[in-house]
């Protein structure tokens, strides 16, 4: 399997009823289940060495963890994210768009 290492596409999946971290290249998703990452927020709770980690492992071309892409239902990549920051009218040109007052706070 050929796949570029610099930029690794992450994705939530699901085949057959259970949810996957997985890695997509083409027309197929990697699960990383076998590699030790039940989702994707372990992949980035596990920084660099899990990248190394699913870089080798995907390089390895796991014929028993590779799906098809058009069998999988993508899900949301973060099933129940720790926490959601949210801004709002955080550049002028959006709040002159909304008719809005330009934030008075930066």
């Amino acid at each position: 399997m050929v796949l570029d290492y610099r930029i690794m596409r992450f994705a939530t999946f699901e085949h057959l009823g259970h949810r996957h971290a997985g890695v997509v290249s083409s027309d197929t998703v990697i699960s990383l289940k076998t590699c030790g990452f039940s989702d994707l927020l372990s992949v980035i709770q596990g920084g660099a060495e899990a990248r190394v980690k699913i870089e080798a492992f995907v390089a390895g071309g796991p014929a028993d963890a590779t799906f098809p892409l058009a069998s999988v239902k993508l899900r949301a990549p973060i099933a129940n994210p720790p926490k959601i920051l949210c801004m709002g009218l955080n550049y002028r040109d959006h709040a002159m768009e909304a008719k809005l007052d330009i934030p008075k706070v930066r």
